[in-house]
């Protein structure tokens, strides 16, 4: 628990805008009955479903309320200083509605239910607690979006004596849109040690500018006021880079490591093996290679720790996909750096071989040798399963990528397949990236479904062809989005011949995604920047107009570019957590399957 404070119920009454014009002749006894309520980082105030028997407001810290569905929870709001929480089950006689936990050391004031119902009939107190509860209603009424998060205070600690964290603490204040709104503390910015005074000084510092960068120098294995501070830092912060090296030290085995954790692993080849420890116990890793790669390692791990990382997804669209190759070029030109990368189907294929840390060049050339030259989805067969065997596309996909895994890129990536047997979406970020690649693109009747980690898995275009919503449940920063498959067919010109009837191939392939394309409609609206190249005069299996394909998708993004370089600014940071397109699309069809971890 926090160390205790010297402050009184009453002061700490009068300092919250709900009790501050209460009539003086009351507060004493409120104050009389109030208690006052410290929680360390985790802890929890209620659950949802118990009997409601007080009102809380919090004086310092930060809490998070979230919603259980008995499988998932589901983050509703974050509670800073002068929030009210727990009124809503004294005002119905209900059961708590939601669960809250503390995600920094606070303070609260709670009121009992009793004298909660004298406070009502004070006229000054009931107007603020109708004005406050007419912000929560309105509130509710917008669909909670997954950056609802705020970042505002991070931590950056070592687990290894050897591993200085100074260079991160710069990384981290160098990611921020604004690096002049960063301030860094350490042991000695914060005085005397003590949880209260800590405490004190880190909210003072995230209002008076935009993030907080909370840096210690000793690792937490060493004794004295250093550990004290780390674990405080590690507490307190909304989000921590944590660096180590793969092997058994630290606090690898605590066994109360919070889920805000980012690991970055300094190492000279990133390993599956070395995750082991960390699988399902951190945020994410970050893989920082020794040598001349560090430092741009660590500008990554820094802009997805703060949220101002730029993701990008890449759509479904068979060779219509080969425009994603022209946005991968213009991006490059442009010197706008993709720190995370996802998609659907040939979107998958394209974003994973540019997570593999190629050039756009070097893909561009790969794709063309492979994809057109060698014709690998030509092996036709009598159907049985489906109309090619799929045997040229798996060598070919071994021969590009090898047998790296997912979870060995430098880069953050995720690929959708569809589960056949359940009808979900799967977003896959662990296991062989050709494995991976190859479900992603097994189009049903064209390619057999593949047997893969357990599921049958075909096309992830079927349910989710711009997997926007998957990569913003993330948190690190706004999304570019590519949709190849917006304009699929070129409308008819009066008075002109009809276009041939497509063949059976393009048939299965247009029809197989007709209900994801209606449904991307949504996802279409998450992204902060859509880039819909014109390929409507390109078909779905038209490998043969690769150039003109690749320079659609970089006409495209250039027209754009203006738009995707304003992601790095802090007008797209502050709004990125509602998502919305810079562009206007329609809002019609169905939300995209959502995709489950895997």
């Amino acid at each position: 628990m926090p160390p205790e404070r010297t402050h009184g119920v009453a002061e700490l009454l009068a300092d919250v805008p709900l009790f501050a014009d209460v009539d003086p002749a009351m507060l004493p006894r409120i104050v009389a009955t109030a208690t006052v309520v410290r929680l360390s980082a985790g802890e929890v105030l209620f659950r949802e479903g118990e009997p409601g028997d007080s009102l809380y407001v919090v004086v310092s810290g930060r809490l998070e309320v979230t919603r259980s569905n008995g499988t998932d929870e589901t983050f509703l709001a974050a509670l800073g200083r002068g929030a009210m929480v727990g009124e809503t089950a004294l005002l119905t006689g209900g059961a708590r509605t939601a669960t809250v936990r503390a995600v920094r050391d606070s303070e609260l004031v709670g009121v009992a239910r009793g004298r909660f119902a004298e406070l009502l009939a004070d006229p000054p107190f009931a107007r603020e607690l109708t004005r406050a509860l007419a912000q929560r209603l309105a509130a509710l009424a917008t669909p909670a979006q997954p950056m609802g998060r705020r970042v505002a205070v991070v931590a950056v600690a070592s687990l290894d004596a050897g591993i200085p964290t100074r260079p991160a603490a710069e990384a981290l204040r160098a990611a921020w849109p604004r690096p002049e709104r960063v301030v860094v503390l350490d042991e000695a910015a914060v005085g005397e040690p003590g949880g209260g005074a800590w405490a004190e000084r880190v909210e003072r510092a995230e209002r008076d500018c935009e993030l907080v960068v909370l840096v210690t120098d000793t690792s937490p294995i060493a004794a004295g006021t250093g550990l004290v501070w780390t674990r405080f830092a590690l507490r307190q912060a909304d989000r921590a880079l944590v660096l180590t090296r793969p092997g058994p030290v630290g606090l690898r085995d605590h066994p109360d490591m919070p889920s805000t954790w980012d690991i970055g692993l300094v190492t000279d080849v990133p390993r599956t093996a070395d995750l082991a420890a960390w699988r399902g116990r951190c945020r994410g890793h970050h893989w920082l290679r020794v040598g001349p790669r560090f430092a741009g390692d660590l500008a990554r791990a820094a802009r997805r720790t703060v949220g101002t990382s730029v993701g990008l997804v890449l759509s479904g669209g068979g060779a219509r996909g080969l425009a994603h190759l022209g946005v991968l070029a213009a991006l490059e030109d442009a010197r706008i750096p993709v720190d995370r990368l996802g998609g659907t189907s040939m979107g998958a294929f394209v974003s994973a071989l540019a997570a593999t840390g190629r050039n756009a060049a070097a893909i561009t050339a790969r794709m063309r040798r492979e994809v057109v030259q060698r014709r690998p989805f030509s092996d036709y067969t009598v159907p049985r399963h489906a109309l090619i065997r799929g045997r040229r596309g798996e060598r070919m996909l071994r021969g590009v990528f090898g047998t790296v895994a997912v979870e060995e890129l430098a880069t953050s990536w995720f690929g959708i397949s569809c589960d056949l047997a359940a009808g979900e979406a799967v977003a896959h970020r662990e296991g062989p990236v050709s494995d991976v690649v190859a479900a992603s693109i097994s189009l049903p009747g064209l390619a057999p479904p593949r047997r893969f980690q357990g599921r049958l898995l075909v096309d992830g275009g079927i349910v989710n062809n711009l997997p926007v919503d998957v990569m913003l449940a993330d948190g690190d920063g706004p999304v570019l989005a590519v949709d190849v498959m917006r304009r699929l067919c070129a409308p008819g010109t009066p008075g002109a011949p009809p276009p041939p009837l497509p063949s059976v191939i393009e048939t299965l392939a247009a029809a197989s995604g007709l209900a994801a394309h209606q449904g991307a409609g949504v996802t279409r609206q998450l992204a902060k920047v859509l880039i819909t190249p014109e390929l409507a005069d390109i078909g779905l299996l038209d490998w043969e107009r690769f150039e003109a394909a690749v320079t659609a998708g970089r006409r495209a993004t250039e027209a754009a570019i203006e738009r995707i370089a304003a992601l790095h600014s802090p007008s797209a940071l502050s709004s990125s957590a509602s998502g919305g397109p810079d562009i206007q699309e329609p809002r019609s069809g169905a939300p995209a399957g959502a995709a489950r971890r895997h």
